[in-house]
C-alpha cells in the first residue's frame, strides 16, 4: 500500500473542498494529531492550506511509530474511510495554472507532493505551533474570506511582540519602519498611505483588541494561550540569532512569507499588516 512513508516522514495532500475544511479538521485531523502526538507516534507537524490543482489540506509529520509502515497503512485506511463517509462537494477550478494542469480528484489522497523544512529543530517547533493554531482556528471558526488575513495578522503581531521583548522599542521601531516602507514601496506601489490608514480606521477597534489579546497572553481561565507559546518560542529563536547581523536579516527571519504561503494568502496583503505593526511600534495601540 502507498502510505507515503519516506525517511521517517509522511507527507499527505487531502483533496477536499475548502467549504468543508472545518468539518475535516474538527472531525478527523485535529483529533488524530492530538491522539498520536500524545502517544508519541507523531513528532513535528506541518499543515498548510492549498488550492494547487484542487482545494487541499497538506499534512506532514515526523513518524515516530515503532512500525512506521503499519502506522502509515492504518492512517491511509482511516483517511479513506472518512472521505468515503463524508465526501466534500466539488470545488471550482480556480487554481493558478488550471489551463495547463489537471485537478487531482476531489476527496482523494495524494502523497509526497511537497517537502516541508524539518531540518532545523527550532523551525520544526515553530512549524508545529503554527500548524496547531491553523487547526484550532479552522475547527473553531471555519474557513472564509477573512481567515487568512486575520490569521496572519495575529501571527505577525505575536512576532512583533517577541521582537519588542528581545530588541527593545528603538530597534523594533527601526525594523517595522523599514518593513512598512520597503513593502509599501516595492510590493504595493499603487497603494497610498491614506488607503492603509482608511483600512485601519475602519477596523481600528477590532485590530486593537487583537493586539491586546496577543499582549495579554492568557485565556479566560488564566492558562497560557497558543499565541503566547508561539511568542515564547520565537523569542528564544531571536535570542540565539547573531545580533551583529543587520536588522534586515532579523525581522521575522522571513517566516512571514512562509506562513502566508502556509495559509494560502496573497503576499500583496502583507504591506497593510506591516502598516499595522508599524502603528503598534509607534505606540498607537496603547496611547489613550
Amino acid at each position: 500500500m502507498n502510505n507515503g512513508t519516506l525517511n521517517n516522514r509522511i507527507r499527505i495532500s487531502v483533496f477536499y473542498a475548502n467549504d468543508s475544511w472545518q468539518q475535516f479538521v474538527s472531525d478527523f485531523l485535529r483529533p488524530f494529531v492530538s491522539k498520536h502526538t500524545q502517544n508519541g507516534n507523531i513528532g513535528a507537524i506541518y499543515i498548510a492550506l492549498n488550492n494547487d490543482q484542487g482545494d487541499n489540506i497538506r499534512f506532514a509529520f515526523e513518524c515516530n511509530a515503532a512500525d512506521k509502515d503499519q502506522f502509515g497503512d492504518e492512517l491511509h485506511i482511516q483517511l479513506s474511510n472518512y472521505l468515503a463517509l463524508k465526501p466534500s462537494g466539488q470545488p471550482p477550478e480556480n487554481y493558478v495554472g488550471k489551463d495547463f494542469f489537471m485537478n487531482f480528484p476531489n476527496n482523494s489522497i495524494q502523497y509526497n507532493l511537497y517537502e516541508p523544512d524539518f531540518t532545523n529543530n527550532d523551525v520544526k517547533k515553530l512549524s508545529s505551533l503554527i500548524s496547531e493554531r491553523i487547526m484550532k482556528v479552522l475547527a473553531e471558526d471555519g474557513y472564509g474570506d477573512s481567515f487568512t488575513f486575520t490569521f496572519l495578522l495575529y501571527i505577525i503581531m505575536t512576532f512583533y511582540c517577541a521582537h519588542e521583548t528581545v530588541y527593545g522599542d528603538a530597534d523594533n521601531l527601526k525594523i517595522t519602519s523599514m518593513l512598512y516602507g520597503d513593502e509599501a514601496a516595492n510590493k504595493a506601489p499603487d497603494t497610498s498611505f491614506e488607503v492603509y490608514n482608511d483600512l485601519f480606521t475602519e477596523n481600528e477597534e477590532i485590530i486593537k483588541n487583537m493586539y491586546l489579546e496577543v499582549i495579554d497572553g492568557q485565556d479566560e481561565d488564566g492558562s497560557v494561550t497558543d499565541l503566547e507559546q508561539l511568542k515564547a518560542h520565537y523569542s528564544l529563536m531571536l535570542t540565539g540569532f547573531d545580533k551583529s547581523e543587520t536588522v534586515e536579516h532579523t525581522m521575522l527571519l522571513s517566516f512571514d512569507r512562509v506562513i502566508a504561503d502556509q495559509v494560502n494568502m496573497n503576499h500583496d496583503l502583507l504591506p497593510f499588516i506591516y502598516y499595522v505593526v508599524y502603528l503598534a511600534s509607534m505606540g498607537s495601540f496603547t496611547d489613550q
